[in-house]
């Protein structure tokens, strides 16, 4: 039984990784990332969870707690060397 917080991130975690850019690959649109997210509804994601951040993301509320980004850390990428120097200092 995973806690809360667990399943939260479980679903946050997925649909950023699928709506992201990636230098590999265009982050895929909301309405197919749900659709794939959905097909795991109730065995990898638990369904009140799931359909809970549906709603968040079909009313663009998750762009909008990143920033209005679909990747919440772009100085992150796009300056790693300055992150990882605080992260050594730490």
């Amino acid at each position: 039984q995973l806690g809360l917080l667990s399943r939260v991130l479980a679903v946050a975690d997925v649909y950023e990784a699928l709506t992201a850019d990636r230098p590999y690959r265009a982050g895929m649109t909301v309405p197919a990332v749900l659709d794939i997210m959905r097909r795991d509804q109730g065995t990898a994601f638990d369904p009140h969870v799931f359909d809970a951040a549906a709603a968040l993301a079909e009313r663009g509320t998750f762009k909008a707690l990143a920033g209005g980004h679909s990747d919440p850390f772009p100085q992150l990428r796009q300056e790693p060397a300055k992150f990882t120097r605080i992260a050594r200092v730490a």
